[in-house]
């Protein structure tokens, strides 16, 4: 038995490696849409992605070796390989006509609306006879092959090599922003290549002189983006246009609190953001576009839907935040300062990626609470360093809000709090009451440091010239629909992406309520039209739209790490993998009345930069 279990180990293996022929044209197919091949180190990498598809089909078929004694069945062997080439061929058409691969909302769409893609009789015909080659040819393959008919023992050696190869290449080209490699994740179906942010860490300490740190770019030396033959992503639409405005610049001022839900503003919780927010505009129906920092930050800071940031982390340099970089233009001073690592996601090279490590403060201390108030003091110091002749934007990120939530005994006002700060854990319908109060004392705390920088621009004499935004990355949930979802990143219900924005405009002197639905994305087109008078259409250059525009509520994209949803008047629809409906009121009302029209416009609508 052993034997005949060694033969068909033997016998498979030389099927996948004789038929992979198959898969290497089909993914050639898909390398043909990328260009030209820049540099040789991004041959080589190329050379090296279809190893990775070799080895999805070796795990995917082992899974079935064991059916090889069973009459007939053995032909099952040949499915995973086959299904994986019927995967890339449908996909390679759908990518050539949508430029979006194949996902699980297509396939709903599929076979829910059929008739809403248009299909002709002789396209399905066609499709029906290209998969049953595929079947057929490695079926043939499989039949014909035999287990010590040809000498391919070193090749699985060759190809592991490879792999090992192309993804420490990758793990490279994505530390030191290498566009010429990381931009073919975005062609390729199903490829997710290695990155680790640790392994690049090691190195940079272990061995300074082969992987130094990054570089910043000289601010005062221009970025030259060559254009590309092909392009899969083009951002912005068009060149942006300004007027010429003779008005003083405001400085500005993104204050970002991690994990604030927006029904968390009042005087016993945040009373200086309470008083702040009833002399600004008060946005009481706003939400992120994200239910975790990676994708709440980018939208905020990019004017873009979160299905975006795979094609923008490509290349950061050149995709970098089009407001930073237009501000940055005018003469602004960028700074930052952050309590959390913006270097993971590439979040940094995305919205900062050209200024200086002068002018970005970030530091590790103990707990959070010293890194906020870190940042709070580096804030303060630059605000009263800042000369009265030019004008600058700084980006400010506080993080003591987020769990385990932070705050110094002096702010422990809201009792009791929980004795482990992690019992939610192992009893999801614990009494969140010692939760939401420990979270509220962490506001308290973030409250205070607020109203320091407040503070301060007043004391400078700086305040009434500050444009002031006050949001946060994402929202917080303590089980409020009896569902056990606490924290965040796992739905998209107003707990979770619910959050407070205001926004104090220069030489403003009275608040106003906004109710209608707004969103992140709408953010940075709002500064690009009233701070740097933007002649463009929004759509050419962001998913959203001026906050203080007339127009009512509309629709949006969502994503967590991994799941990327769709926000459809109050419903939120989820695919996984089957779509699903529910309240962004409440996870437990369902919507059953999938409306599979709205949803492939709102795709339609956010794939709008995609060539």
């Amino acid at each position: 038995m052993i034997k005949g279990l060694i033969e068909s180990v033997y016998k498979t293996y030389h099927f996948i490696t004789l038929s992979f022929a198959i898969t290497l044209t089909l993914l050639l197919c898909f390398f043909s849409l990328t260009g030209e091949i820049e540099t040789i180190r991004a041959g080589i990498y190329l050379l090296s992605i279809p190893s990775y598809y070799w080895l999805l089909i070796v795990i995917l078929t082992l899974l079935v070796v064991p059916l090889y004694k069973l009459p007939y069945v053995n032909y099952l062997i040949v499915g995973p390989k086959s299904l994986v080439d019927i995967v890339l061929l449908a996909d390679f058409f759908v990518f050539k006509t949508y430029k979006t691969h194949i996902d699980p909302l297509f396939i709903n769409m599929l076979i829910f609306d059929f008739k809403g893609f248009g299909f002709s009789s002789g396209f399905i015909l066609f499709s029906i006879s290209a998969f049953s080659a595929v079947i057929a040819i490695n079926t043939w393959i499989y039949i014909k092959v035999k287990s010590d008919s040809y000498r391919l023992y070193y090749a699985a050696a060759l190809i592991i090599g490879l792999f090992v190869l192309g993804q420490s290449l990758h793990i490279w080209a994505n530390e030191y922003n290498k566009e010429d490699i990381t931009k073919y994740t975005a062609y390729v179906p199903y490829y997710s290549p290695t990155t680790s942010s640790d392994t690049m860490g090691f190195l940079k300490k272990e061995f300074p002189r082969y992987f130094p740190k990054v570089s910043p770019l000289d601010p005062n030396k221009e970025i030259v983006i060559q254009e590309k033959s092909k392009e899969l992503f083009t951002f912005p639409s068009r060149t942006l246009q300004f007027n010429q405005s003779k008005q003083k610049a405001p400085n500005i001022i993104v204050f970002v609190v991690e994990s604030w839900r927006r029904d968390k503003v009042s005087k016993d919780i945040t009373p200086h953001i309470a008083e702040f927010a009833k002399k600004s505009h008060h946005f009481t129906q706003h939400y992120s576009n994200g239910s975790v920092t990676a994708s709440g930050l980018f939208s905020l800071m990019t004017g873009l839907s979160p299905n975006y940031w795979a094609y923008v982390k490509t290349d950061p340099l050149r995709y970098q935040s089009i407001l930073v970089k237009s501000l940055k233009e005018r003469g602004y001073q960028i700074e930052a300062y952050t309590s959390t690592n913006l270097d993971r996601f590439r979040l940094k090279s995305i919205f900062f990626a050209d200024i200086s490590d002068e002018h970005f403060k970030y530091k590790i201390h103990k707990t959070s609470i010293e890194n906020d108030q870190y940042v709070l003091k580096k804030v303060i110091e630059s605000i009263k360093q800042e000369p009265k002749d030019r004008p600058w934007f700084k980006f400010i990120f506080v993080a003591a809000s987020h769990h385990p939530y932070s705050y110094t005994d002096s702010y422990k006002t809201f009792l009791p709090i929980p004795k482990n700060s992690e019992a939610f854990v192992f009893n999801k319908q614990l009494d969140a009451r010692p939760f939401v109060n420990d979270y509220q004392n962490s506001l308290l705390f973030i409250d205070s440091l607020f109203a320091q920088c407040i503070r301060t621009l007043k004391k400078q004499g700086v305040y009434e010239d500050t444009l002031i935004i006050l949001t946060s990355d994402h929202g917080e949930e303590f089980n409020d629909n009896g569902q056990g979802y606490w924290g965040h990143g796992s739905n998209f219900t107003k707990y979770q992406i619910g959050v407070p924005l205001m926004i104090k405009m220069p030489k403003q002197q009275q608040g106003q309520v906004h109710v209608k639905r707004t969103f992140h994305v709408d953010i940075v087109p709002t500064l690009m039209k009233h701070v740097l008078d933007v002649n463009n259409p929004f759509n050419e250059f962001s998913s959203g739209m001026d906050l203080f525009s007339r127009k009512g509520s509309r629709d949006a994209i969502l994503k967590n790490y991994q799941e990327i949803s769709y926000f459809i008047d109050d419903d939120i629809y989820t695919v996984k993998p089957r779509v699903e409906s529910y309240s962004v009121h409440n996870i437990e009302d369902k919507n059953t009345q999938i409306d599979y029209k709205k949803l492939r416009n709102l795709k339609e609508k956010s794939e709008q930069f995609l060539n």
